[in-house]
């Protein structure tokens, strides 16, 4: 599985990420969301790796933000609901 995200700042939930396929724009799905800029913590890529973790890399040219290494981590426990020690 391969997609993009965006890692966004919510007042009542703190850090929420979110994914979304290829074809989507980071900005126009920031856009889409009613949020601005400002809100947008990281973005970038993600792809599936063979132990079936999600791997976060690269950046958001639209949006000018980059990935952090914490992102990985973040799309695997929040998205797939699963924490793997290796992340940390």
């Amino acid at each position: 599985m391969k997609g993009k995200y965006v890692i966004l700042e919510m007042e009542k939930f703190g850090e929420t990420p979110f994914a979304f396929p290829n074809y989507i724009g980071h900005d126009e799905f920031v856009k889409q969301m009613k949020l601005k800029r400002k809100d947008v913590v990281s973005a970038g890529f993600f792809t599936t790796t063979k132990d079936g973790l999600l791997k976060a890399y690269g950046e958001s040219v639209s949006l000018n933000v980059k990935s952090r290494s914490i992102d990985s981590f973040t799309l695997t426990k929040d998205l797939l609901d699963t924490v793997d020690v290796n992340l940390i």
